[in-house]
């Protein structure tokens, strides 16, 4: 069975997913139709962990047809003896003949997944994952790429139904001692190492052995707070511990493992696998034995299958290695034009990243089934232009982006098939047909703002204050951009600053909302920058410097890009 869902990654990626090993002989004709399909409208293709036999030549030479994505393979042990112990089986001879061929071919981001505090794991296991992570990227050097070995670590969780139900997950110290001998070694052999917080996987292995008295501790949770806690910057633990505290729960797991007598919280629950089954294939892990998968003959170990009515079909075809698949030819003189349209981005869309910007003009154009223009090379990108980023949370009468676009297509076409298809709020008021090699960021060599004065901010004052600064030959701010602090002078991107009434431009206030809206809410000041040595500050960060403002006020001051 074929798992397949489309993903809207920045630029649209399909996603197979759900894939045994067999599974890829089977799926050869989709795949290559897939492709077929997918090249022209520059759609790429991804694959979930693989086998990594099963990567090597027709699956690679099929993805390379748009773009080099990604490849996840899961060694899940970083040694031989403890993937005997998961029954996980996995040549390391033919992973690196298989990871070699993928850096011969251009490939140069492989990531690794692994799981620590597996049962009867010891640090020569630990050290293995380094060792096996190591080996890989030594060979994307040899053969003069620059690999990107990224290595995904997160900590075994004992799950109900399955062999390792009995098995102990490794207390929350201990984790985080085996984490940090991790982060030591591969930042000692310059590897990109990620993890799982410890401390969520504690929490996981709770509710994963646990009964119905977990039920108080979400109520208790969701009270505090607690949502979208698959999200770090969302994940509140000191609030999971009070809901247990609250809850009268002990957060703790078992110590000991558990014996085939105990009695487990999910036991009543009848699934078609046998217990004496999973119990069996638990003790053949402790003694690092192999089972083998259903083949052949009809097999009724575990319960589930009778050999009848239901029973295991695995396709026994395998692919060779077939001719690289050469990219569909694409005339080199082709009708490209440079589409420059003029857009507003008002009401809550004020709140969107500029990324996140990006994204909605791609996915719209697609939806109105736009010629775009890509770019050539190994990661084709749609050729649309931002002439500037705009400042989340600021709303615009005027941004300007180029679409690059071929065939024939009208600039009214265009701005007719785009408003159809944008989201509520983004708005395409202009659209024009421009030369090829003219820059969007030409167009505006100045911006102006409209910023609407808070009710605790005086007008009076305030003209005042802007006089003043206007007068300085030098006004310092302290800047925060990528993490780091920098002392700018914002002086020389201040062209003009003074208070105007609202509402800017040419917008007409609607009928009772001056009233609403009080005497001093109708008044702003009207701030003219200009860029500075490719430098420029933000409209807030100024009028704080200027207004003395900061914290709450300042960000209930409404901004508006005029032009």
């Amino acid at each position: 069975m074929v798992n397949a869902s489309l993903k809207q990654t920045g630029y649209e990626e399909f996603s197979l997913l759900s894939l045994s090993a067999g599974d890829y002989s089977s799926i050869a004709p989709l795949l290559s139709a897939l492709m077929d399909h997918c090249e022209p409208q520059k759609v790429a293709v991804s694959f979930p962990s693989l086998r990594i036999e099963s990567v090597v030549g027709y699956l690679a030479e099929q993805v390379r047809r748009v773009r080099k994505t990604g490849f996840t393979i899961a060694p899940e042990a970083g040694t031989e003896r403890l993937r005997r112990v998961i029954n996980k089986e996995l040549d390391e001879e033919v992973l690196f003949r298989g990871s070699t061929e993928l850096f011969a071919k251009g490939w140069r981001n492989i990531k690794l997944y692994f799981m620590m505090g597996l049962p009867t794991e010891e640090e020569e296991d630990l050290r293995g994952i380094i060792d096996l992570s190591r080996k890989l990227s030594a060979l994307g050097q040899r053969k003069r790429t620059s690999s990107n070995i990224s290595v995904s670590v997160s900590t075994f969780v004992p799950k109900p139904h399955t062999p390792f139900q009995w098995e102990s997950q490794i207390p929350l110290q201990e984790m985080k001692e085996r984490l940090q001998l991790l982060r030591q070694e591969s930042k000692r052999h310059r590897l990109h190492f990620k993890w799982q917080d410890p401390h969520l996987s504690h929490l996981e292995g709770i509710f994963s052995a646990g009964g119905r008295d977990l039920a108080r501790v979400l109520v208790e949770a969701h009270r505090l707070g607690c949502r979208f806690d698959g999200w770090s910057d969302q994940f509140l633990y000191p609030s999971w511990k009070a809901a247990f505290e609250k809850a009268g729960v002990a957060m703790d797991l078992p110590p000991k493992k558990k014996q085939f007598e105990s009695i487990l919280p999910w036991s009543f629950i009848e699934t078609g696998m046998k217990p004496e089954f999973l119990w069996e294939e638990y003790q053949r892990g402790l003694k690092e034995e192999v089972s083998p998968p259903c083949r052949g003959e009809p097999c009724v170990r575990c319960g589930v299958c009778n050999g009848k009515e239901i029973r295991v079909v695995e396709s026994r075809e395998e692919i060779g290695l077939l001719e690289p698949v050469r990219p569909s030819s694409t005339p080199k003189t082709r009708a490209e034009k440079k589409v420059r349209l003029k857009f507003t981005k008002e009401g809550e869309m004020r709140f969107i990243s500029h990324l996140e910007l990006a994204h909605l003009f791609y996915r719209a154009s697609r939806r109105a089934s736009l010629p775009l223009c890509y770019s050539e090379g190994f990661h084709p990108m749609p050729r649309i232009i931002f002439a500037a980023a705009l400042p989340v949370g600021v709303e615009s009468l005027g941004e300007i982006v180029d679409m690059v676009l071929v065939g024939r297509i009208t600039a009214t076409e265009v701005q007719e098939r785009l408003n159809e298809k944008m989201s509520q709020g983004i708005r395409i008021v202009e659209a024009k047909e421009v030369p090829l090699d003219s820059s969007p960021s030409s167009v505006k060599p100045r911006s102006v703002y409209w910023i609407q004065l808070h009710p605790l901010i005086l007008r009076g004052e305030a003209m005042d204050k802007l006089k003043s600064a206007l007068a300085e030959e030098e006004l310092i701010v302290q800047q925060r951009r990528k993490g780091k602090e920098r002392r700018v002078d914002i002086r020389p991107f201040i062209e003009k600053m003074e208070i105007k009434r609202y509402p800017p431009g040419d917008r007409m206030i609607p009928e009772g909302e001056e009233k609403e809206k009080g005497e001093n809410n109708l008044w702003g000041v009207e701030l003219v920058l200009q860029s500075s040595g490719g430098r420029t500050a933000k409209p807030t960060e100024i009028l704080g410097a200027v207004l003395d403002l900061g914290g709450e006020v300042l960000s209930q001051c409404k901004v508006i890009k005029i032009e």
